[in-house]
């Protein structure tokens, strides 16, 4: 924001503040040089689709006199309005230095210098950089449970193996003996077509 220098007396200001969200937002807005910077209003509702115009008066005298001088800045915060927040935003706007940078908005660099066009007006764009998410302060009312879908088990698509009894017992067995059998049928006979080497012997 840019601001006259070298003015005697307070110049008047004014920051349009427009909620383009569909839901109402709070805003609390603070300032470095609270004496430099006279808000009309630091604790404000918009509504959603709805804007806002805030009077501001600056005096340079009281600016340069105070602690950050012409490095002041103004800071805008922002929390949506919900059904369940009641309580929290009540707390949130009595309590000094409560807020995070998830719910800052705007952080606004003043500008002291003749160099420059000082505009007016300052418009703000709703919501900014503030996140507008709250988190569920308690248990909320709602069927839950409509949409979930029971697991299954982990042995719901396995086919459970056939349990051996004394008939598969004795097949089994008849198949082992029968290829011993076999075996011992052909083995003269593989003996004379395949003779077994003899091993030399020394003198």
């Amino acid at each position: 924001m840019v601001l006259p220098s070298g003015e005697d007396t307070p110049v008047p200001k004014q920051m349009v503040i427009r909620n383009t969200t569909k839901q109402d937002i709070v805003l609390k807005i603070k300032s470095d040089a609270p004496r430099a910077l006279q808000f009309e209003a630091e604790k404000i509702v918009v509504d959603s689709r709805k804007y806002v115009i805030v009077n501001m008066v600056f005096n340079e005298k009281e600016l340069t006199a105070s602690s950050k001088g012409t490095a002041s800045m103004i800071y805008v915060f922002a929390r949506p309005v919900t059904k369940y927040n009641q309580e929290c935003l009540r707390r949130w706007l009595t309590v000094d230095n409560c807020e995070t940078t998830a719910q800052l908005a705007f952080s606004i660099q003043l500008q002291l210098t003749n160099a420059e066009f000082s505009a007016t007006k300052l418009i703000l764009d709703l919501p900014g950089s503030a996140s507008l998410i709250d988190p569920i302060p308690n248990a909320i009312e709602a069927p839950l449970d409509t949409d979930c879908v029971t697991s299954i088990n982990i042995d719901a698509d396995t086919n459970t193996g056939n349990v051996f009894d004394d008939k598969d017992y004795r097949s089994a067995l008849r198949v082992e003996e029968g290829s011993k059998s076999r075996c011992a049928v052909l083995a003269p006979l593989m003996d004379m077509l395949f003779p077994p080497a003899t091993q030399a012997t020394r003198a």
